[in-house]
């Protein structure tokens, strides 16, 4: 066989190992299925690694990052399978808590409210994000200047500031949730867009601090009577 031949059979093994590694969260003891899952993430960035050899080192080298990046993103996102020192790192709320111990079904209850903006992700992952993209926000508007395109990118991010403005606002909650490190980065990052997803933020963040209990949240209220006193 040639290594072409080779090739082809360890790109196949990569997208079988990564068909493994998705359907890992099917097991239903947490430790197994993230022995599974690192494993054929392992194998898959692997064969990923040795199909790419007929094309050079510099390919090599920048699919085995990517590789990485893919697993260690998708564990991070949809997976409570990264776990350092102890502690359980997610994006999920309900993944990021403690392994259950063995016998025992894992805690799946609702966060609270203070945990989450959709009742799925950590505040902090919602933060993060939009300080990355505030961030590239601001490199594309350097890079290229005020074109159709990067006006856009703006007004995204204006719209989900607005949102989160509102939001936190409205349940009596601390600017960005008190997760103070991104917020100051994607306020400075967005002044490259004349701060204008700043200004939304702060704008929504008024506007619901003056309609407590905006959607169902009557907790709101009565923070904000405690803050006001």
């Amino acid at each position: 066989m040639t290594v072409d031949d080779w090739a082809e059979i360890a790109l196949i093994g990569a997208f079988v190992a990564a068909a493994a590694a998705i359907f890992a969260d099917c097991v239903k003891r947490r430790s197994v299925a993230r022995a599974v899952y690192w494993t054929c993430a392992y194998i898959g960035v692997s064969c990923v690694a040795l199909s790419m050899v007929p094309m050079g080192w510099y390919h090599v080298i920048g699919f085995t990052m990517f590789g990485i990046v893919v697993a260690i993103g998708y564990a991070y996102v949809e997976t409570p399978f990264i776990k350092v020192g102890g502690r359980v790192y997610s994006a999920e709320v309900r993944h990021a808590r403690p392994d259950p111990t063995d016998g025992e079904e894992p805690d799946l209850s609702s966060p609270k409210e203070s945990e989450t903006y959709d009742g799925r992700h950590s505040a902090a992952y919602t933060w993060w994000l939009m300080a990355t993209g505030s961030c590239l926000t601001a490199l594309a508007l350097i890079a290229t200047g005020w074109r159709p395109a990067s006006f856009v990118l703006v007004a995204i991010g204006a719209g989900f500031a607005v949102f989160l403005g509102l939001d936190d606002g409205s349940r009596g909650f601390p600017y960005a949730r008190g997760h103070r490190l991104p917020f100051r980065i994607a306020a400075v990052a967005s002044l490259a867009g004349a701060g204008i997803p700043l200004w939304c933020y702060l704008w929504g963040y008024r506007r619901g601090s003056r309609n407590p209990g905006y959607g169902k949240h009557d907790a709101a209220r009565k923070r904000l009577r405690r803050r006001r006193r």
